[in-house]
């Protein structure tokens, strides 16, 4: 009974399709951005302390694919985590969704921020 009142809760829905949003949003922009034609893409950025000279660390460009896949999977357990909240407290659900949305919001954050560097 409480999946039915799930699916019928406006603010859930609303939810749901922002975070469904996102994630497609996620999915194109790594996917789109990738340049497989290169043999190494720059995967991690690192600094040791003031004055020095930035480290690169290189990889294939198919472990950015990492970055799509994370979005599919939080987007898909933190959907089934609030299901399965929504019967304890609404409240809980919500907030799981709302941190869901922070979660993919930084993974696209991230993800275009290494891809830029390739």
């Amino acid at each position: 009974m409480s999946q039915k009142r799930f699916f019928h809760d406006q603010l859930v829905l609303l939810l749901m399709l922002v975070i469904g949003l996102l994630a497609v949003f996620s999915v194109l922009t790594v996917f789109l951005r990738i340049d497989t034609s290169q043999s190494v893409a720059t995967l991690r950025y690192q600094m040791e302390g003031q004055g020095e000279i930035p480290t690169f660390f290189d990889g294939s460009p198919t472990a950015l694919y990492n970055f799509a896949a994370a979005a599919m999977v939080f987007t898909i357990l933190n959907t089934i985590i609030a299901l399965r909240m929504y019967d304890k407290k609404r409240s809980y659900a919500v907030a799981v969704f709302g941190l869901t949305i922070i979660v993919l919001i930084f993974n696209i954050v991230v993800s275009g921020a290494i891809l830029n560097l390739q």
